[in-house]
C-alpha cells in the first residue's frame, strides 16, 4: 500500500500578500491545501480532516517572516496568542485543547531519526527548532498532533529573500521522501 501524504501552506495575512508557505505546498505531486489564515477556517480544516481521515503523512508550512532558515519544529504548544487572525477573531480561549497537554511533540520522525537527519540539517537551510509561535501555524500543529494518528510535522519557512525557492524545494523534498519511507 502506498503512503498518502498531504502539504499545507498558508494564504494571505497581515502585510504578506503571497505567502511562501503557500506556493512551496503547491510544488509538489501530492495532495496540498492553502489554509485561510483565521481560527475558524483552520479549525474547520482540522475537524473535516480527521472525520475524512486516509493521509499518512501530513508535513504543514508556515512563514515565520524573521526566519533566517527554515526551521523544523519539534513541538507544539497548548497556548494561543492574542493576534487576530485575517477575519479579525482570535480564539475564544487561552488554549487549544481544554483538556490537552501544554506540549506535543512531533511525530514526522521518532526523535533518534530527527537528530540524526544530519542530511538535512548540514545544508545549512534547515535547523530544529521548539518554538512554534502562538498563532496559527502551532494552532493547527497542535490540533493536528492531538488527533491525528499518522504522522506529523511542521516547517516554518523564510522570506525567498532570505533562501531560495530552490533551495527550500529540494530540503523539504529530501525530507518528504524520508518521511514516506519511514510510513510504508
Amino acid at each position: 500500500m502506498s503512503s498518502r501524504t498531504l502539504i499545507t501552506g498558508f494564504g494571505p495575512f497581515r502585510d504578506v500578500k503571497e505567502n511562501p508557505s503557500a506556493e512551496l505546498a503547491g510544488l509538489f505531486n501530492r495532495d496540498h491545501a492553502v489554509l485561510e489564515v483565521s481560527y475558524k477556517y483552520v479549525y474547520e480544516f482540522w475537524d473535516a480532516l480527521e472525520k475524512e481521515g486516509g493521509y499518512d503523512t501530513i508535513i504543514c508550512l508556515g512563514l515565520s517572516a524573521k526566519a533566517r532558515r527554515m526551521r523544523l519544529e519539534l513541538f507544539a504548544r497548548n497556548n494561543v496568542g492574542t493576534t487576530p487572525d485575517v477575519r479579525g477573531e482570535t480564539w475564544s480561549t487561552d488554549f487549544i485543547v481544554s483538556e490537552g497537554p501544554p506540549c506535543l511533540g512531533a511525530t514526522l520522525m521518532p526523535p533518534d531519526l530527527i537528530f540524526a537527519a544530519s542530511e538535512l540539517l548540514d545544508n545549512k537551510v534547515l535547523e530544529l527548532s521548539t518554538n512554534p509561535g502562538d498563532y496559527l501555524c502551532n494552532f493547527l500543529y497542535y490540533l493536528l498532533l492531538a488527533g491525528h494518528p499518522g504522522q506529523v510535522g511542521f516547517v516554518h519557512v523564510p522570506p525567498f529573500e532570505v533562501v531560495s525557492i530552490e533551495k527550500q524545494y529540494e530540503t523539504l523534498a529530501r525530507l518528504i521522501v524520508s518521511t514516506e519511507a519511514l510510513s510504508s
